[in-house]
This record gives C-alpha cells, structure tokens and sequence, in this order.
C-alpha cells in the first residue's frame, strides 16, 4: 500500500502535484531536478494549459488522451473541479497510477471516466507496446524486445460522440499516431467538437503533418517542434470558431 505520507514515497512538483515517485522513470526524476530546471513536467506546454484554463469557464470537458499517471488530468481537476474528465489510458499499470495521483492529491473521482482503449484512426484491434511513458501502437516498425498486448482501438470521432458534450479542451500525447488519428477525425474537427487542442508530437515530419491538419478547423495558437524540458513537439490549436485565443 502506499505510504502517501512519506516524502521518500513522493515527488512535490513546483506547482504542488504530488506523484508517487514509483510511477516515474530516473530519466524524468533527473529532468525534473537538474540545475536550473522548472521542476515542471512540460513546463511550454504546462504553460498553455493555465493559458486555456484561465479563459475557460467553470463548466467543460477535458479529454486527456495518453493520460499516463493523470498528471494533466489532476490539473484540470484542480483549477477547474466542475469539470467533466475523459481519459484514455491502455496500460492498465498507468491506470492504476492514475488513480494514485488523485489519491495523493486529494482530488474527487466524481465525474471522470477512464477508458483503456487507445485512439487510433479506426475501429479495431492493434499491437500496443509497452514502454512506459514511450507506450504507444505499434506503427508498422520491426518488433522489438519490449512487452506488447493487444488492445481496442477508437477513432476520436467515436469518442467524441460517446462523450456527447462539446470538448473544452483536449490534450492529446500518443506516440506517433498523432497524424493518422488527426486526418482521420477530419471531419469531427471541423464540427467544432473540440475547442482547444494541445498536442503532442513525435518527429519533424509529424509536427508538419499535424499542422496542416489542424489549420484546416483550427487556429495555430502556438506551435514548437522542440520546446525546452521537453521530449516532443507542441502544438496548441483554438477552433477557428472558439474566439481570439
């Protein structure tokens, strides 16, 4: 059971979200707590959340798409408790953490759903490897000595309809798939179903991709192929009908 107590048990971030530190990698940790560092998870794209976060009103939705450990899903918690979550998470260790850092953080677990599907850009079964914080489909690449499980997967149009209320904000982090599942919810997009997107991406190519999906729908509020303390891409897309930004 976990001593929630015990600093040696936990990881204080700078913004106060205490994790449990089983749940992260030494990699991170280091990231985390190096000379200088923010201490701050994505500090860019922490930063745009409070962005949305401040301008949105008390009642919305957060889609949290590769939710992890609940990090940004105990966020949206926090600064807006009237909220309605939706995670998608198919590791069931993530999961399991995911309610660890609500625990931790003494947050309610009213209204939020986890589903253990992963987006993908149709209805059906994929490989899912299994690589921590790096988990993601199996995109046609050699197999590698790494635990994989096969997995249900969604298009995000589905999603959006199972959720059937207007997604405030949607965070989206899914190794690779990013592109496939964008032009595959085309569609969805333009209908305005998601007013703030904040995406994460995986190789110049993809970032390029996933911008010229977007700006079909949305507004490119702010795009970095590498921000700093940070592993991927960012980009942070307002639909084209969702205001100034």
């Amino acid at each position: 059971m976990l001593m929630i107590d015990s600093p040696g048990h936990i990881h204080a971030f700078a913004n106060g979200l205490r994790v449990n530190r089983a749940h992260l990698l030494d990699l991170q940790l280091e990231r985390y707590t190096a000379p200088g560092a923010s201490n701050l998870h994505e500090p860019e794209e922490e930063q745009w959340f409070g962005h949305v976060l401040a301008q949105a009103g008390t009642d919305g939705v957060f889609l949290d798409v590769g939710a992890a450990i609940g990090y940004y899903s105990a966020l949206v918690r926090r600064a807006r408790p009237g909220w309605g979550v939706y995670a998608m998470e198919p590791l069931a260790d993530m999961r399991a953490a995911y309610h660890d850092t609500f625990e931790i953080n003494g947050l309610p677990f009213d209204d939020v759903t986890i589903d253990p599907r992963a987006l993908s850009d149709r209805v059906g079964h994929a490989r899912y490897r299994h690589v921590h914080y790096g988990s993601g489909l199996v995109m046609g690449t050699p197999a590698v000595l790494r635990p994989e499980s096969e997995v249900q997967t969604v298009p995000l149009a589905d999603v959006l309809a199972q959720i059937a209320r207007p997604v405030t904000l949607a965070k989206i982090d899914i190794q690779g798939a990013d592109l496939s599942v964008l032009k595959a919810a085309r569609a969805a997009l333009a209908s305005g179903a998601v007013e703030w997107i904040i995406l994460g991406t995986h190789s110049a190519d993809l970032h390029a991709g996933c911008l010229d999906v977007l700006r079909a729908s949305h507004q490119i509020v702010h795009q970095d192929g590498a921000p700093p303390e940070q592993p991927d891409g960012l980009i942070v897309a307002r639909f084209k009908g969702g205001g100034d930004g």
